[in-house]
C-alpha cells in the first residue's frame, strides 16, 4: 500500500503533463504562435507522447505559412515535410484500422493534401517540374490506391500515353471519373503531335469536349459543382485551345471540323452566344441552311442571338476580336447567298461599337454598290444618330435599325405589285392595310412610307426627309426596317 500510492501519483502527474503539451498545442496553433507550436510537436513526437496529433497540427502549420522566415530555415521543403507526416499518419491508420482518430481528423489532412496539391501545381506552371514531380510522387507512394495522384504524375511527367490509358481505366471502373475525364481532354487539346494518340484518337478535339460535357451534365450535383470550381483553369485551357482550333479548321475551309468543334462548345456552354456565332459562320450566315442543320435554334431566336451579340460584343469579344465581324462580312459578301439582316447587323453594330477602318470602310462601300437595300439602311442611319429636323420639330438621335428579311420581302412584294397595278396607296388594290402584309408574311410593323418618282435610295429617301409625316416615321423608336423597290415605286416599312 505504501508503494502504491505514490506510484499511481506519478502516473496521474505523467498523463496530467501529456494533457497539458496537448492543450497547449491547441492553444499555441489557435493563438497563431506557430513557432511555439511546431517545437512542441516536434517534441511530443520524439517522446511518442500522441504523435498523430503533433503530425497532425505540424503538417497543417508547415503547409499554411511555408514562407514564415522560422519554417523556412528549419524546414527548406515544407510541403514534403508535411506529407512525411501524413505518410506516419496513413501508417498508423492501416496499423490500427480500429483507431478512429484518422476518421476524426480527415478534414486537417485533407487541407493538408489540398495544399500539397496546389503547390504541385504551381511549381508545374512555374515550369519546375522537378519539385512538381517530386511532390506528387510522395502523394502517389502514402496513397498507391488513388489514381489521380498516378494520372497528375504522368501528366506532368509528360507520359502522355500512360496518363490516358490509367484515365480510360477509371472512367470503366468509374474511379475519380470527372478528373480521368479531364485529363483525357487536356491531354487531348494540346498532343496533336503525338502520333500514338492521334490513331486512338482521330478526332482528338471532339473527344476532349464530349469529355467535358460529360462533367457539366453532371453539374447539379454538388461534388461535380465543386470540382469544376476547383478545376476551371484547366477547363479553361481547354476550351481555349479548341475555339482556336475550331476558328483553324475555318480559316482551312474545314467547314464540318469546324461546326464539330463549335456544336460541342455549345453543348458545354449553352447559354453562350458565341458559339452560335461561330456555328453560323461554319454555314456562311446562310439561315436556311442553319436552320434547317441546327434544328434546336428557331428562326426569331437566331436573329435575337446575332443581334444582341453584335449590340453588346465588347461582352462577347475580347479585345481584337472585333476582325471577326470584318471576316464574317467578307464571308457573306463572297457567299452564293446573302442574309441582309444578318450582313446589316453586323455593318450597323460594327459601325456603332467600332472605330472605322479601311478594311471596314471598304467592305460598307462593297455592300453599297452591290445591294441597294443596303444603301438605304445607311442612309436612314445616318439621319437617325445625328438627329434632323422634321417639318421644323428637331428630332432627337435614334440607334440605328437594321434591315429585316421579312418587312423587306413584305416592301418588296408590294414594291412591285404597285409598279404593275400603277398603284400608289397605303391601302393595297385588295383593301389590304400594311399590317395586314406583313402578318401575311410572318411579321408585323408599326409605321410605312410610300414614295413615287424618284430611281435610286438617295432620292426616295430626300421625298421623305422632307415630308414631316415621313420624317417623323423614319426617327421613331424602331429597331428594324424593310424595303421595296419596284421601278419609281418604294415601300419602307419599320418596327
Amino acid at each position: 500500500m505504501k508503494i502504491g500510492i505514490p506510484f499511481i501519483t506519478v502516473i496521474l502527474l505523467f498523463l496530467c503533463k501529456i494533457n497539458t503539451a496537448q492543450s497547449n498545442i491547441e492553444k499555441y496553433y489557435n493563438e497563431k504562435k506557430y513557432e511555439k507550436c511546431i517545437k512542441l510537436c516536434e517534441d511530443n513526437i520524439k517522446k511518442g507522447n500522441e504523435k498523430q496529433k503533433s503530425l497532425v497540427y505540424k503538417a497543417k502549420i508547415l503547409v499554411q505559412i511555408p514562407n514564415d522566415k522560422f519554417i523556412s530555415k528549419v524546414y527548406p521543403d515544407p510541403h514534403y515535410e508535411a506529407l512525411k507526416c501524413i505518410k506516419k499518419l496513413v501508417y498508423y491508420k492501416k496499423k490500427k484500422p480500429e483507431d478512429r482518430f484518422y476518421s476524426l481528423h480527415k478534414e486537417s489532412i485533407d487541407l493538408v493534401i489540398d495544399k500539397v496539391n496546389i503547390k504541385a501545381e504551381d511549381l508545374f506552371q512555374a515550369k519546375d517540374f522537378k519539385g512538381s514531380i517530386k511532390l506528387l510522387h510522395k502523394l502517389k507512394e502514402i496513397f498507391p490506391e488513388d489514381s489521380k495522384y498516378c494520372i497528375k504524375t504522368y501528366y506532368d511527367n509528360n507520359e502522355l500515353l500512360k496518363c490516358i490509358l490509367l484515365c480510360e481505366k477509371d472512367i470503366r471502373k468509374d474511379i475519380d471519373r470527372n478528373n480521368a475525364l479531364l485529363y483525357i481532354s487536356l491531354i487531348l487539346t494540346n498532343s496533336e503531335n503525338n502520333k500514338e494518340l492521334i490513331n486512338k484518337y482521330p478526332k482528338p478535339y471532339v473527344t476532349a469536349l464530349s469529355s467535358v460535357d460529360q462533367i457539366y451534365k453532371d453539374s447539379e450535383n454538388s461534388e461535380t459543382k465543386q470540382f469544376i470550381k476547383e478545376n476551371s483553369q484547366k477547363i479553361k485551357i481547354v476550351i481555349s485551345n479548341s475555339e482556336k482550333k475550331a476558328d483553324l479548321y475555318f480559316s482551312e475551309n474545314e467547314m464540318q471540323r469546324s461546326y464539330e468543334i463549335s456544336d460541342l462548345l455549345h453543348a458545354v456552354y449553352p447559354d453562350s452566344l458565341i458559339y452560335i456565332f461561330k456555328i453560323a459562320k461554319t454555314f456562311k450566315f446562310n439561315t436556311n441552311e442553319f436552320l434547317y442543320s441546327y434544328p434546336k435554334i428557331t428562326e426569331e431566336d437566331y436573329r435575337e442571338i446575332i443581334y444582341g451579340l453584335s449590340n453588346m460584343s465588347n461582352k462577347y469579344f475580347s479585345s481584337g476580336e472585333e476582325v471577326q465581324f470584318l471576316d464574317a462580312l467578307d464571308t457573306i459578301f463572297n457567299s452564293n447567298f446573302c442574309d441582309l439582316e444578318t450582313a446589316s447587323t453586323f455593318l450597323v453594330m460594327y459601325r456603332k461599337n467600332y472605330p472605322e477602318n479601311n478594311r471596314f470602310l471598304e467592305l460598307e462601300n462593297k455592300y453599297r454598290e452591290k445591294y441597294w437595300q443596303i444603301e438605304m439602311l445607311l442612309l436612314v442611319n445616318e439621319f437617325r444618330v445625328r438627329g434632323c429636323i422634321c417639318g421644323g420639330e428637331d428630332m432627337e438621335p435614334q440607334h440605328p435599325v437594321i434591315l429585316s428579311n421579312c418587312l423587306t420581302r413584305t416592301t418588296q412584294k408590294y414594291a412591285e405589285l404597285c409598279q404593275k397595278e400603277s398603284h400608289f396607296s397605303h391601302t393595297g388594290p385588295d383593301g389590304s392595310s400594311p399590317w395586314d402584309r406583313a402578318n401575311d408574311e410572318g411579321c408585323y410593323a408599326d409605321g410605312e412610307n410610300i414614295a413615287w418618282g424618284s430611281g435610286n435610295p438617295a432620292g426616295a429617301l430626300s421625298q421623305w426627309m422632307n415630308s414631316p409625316g415621313h420624317c417623323k416615321n423614319i426617327m421613331g423608336s424602331h429597331t428594324k426596317m424593310g424595303i421595296g423597290h419596284g421601278g419609281f415605286y418604294w415601300v419602307q416599312l419599320f418596327k
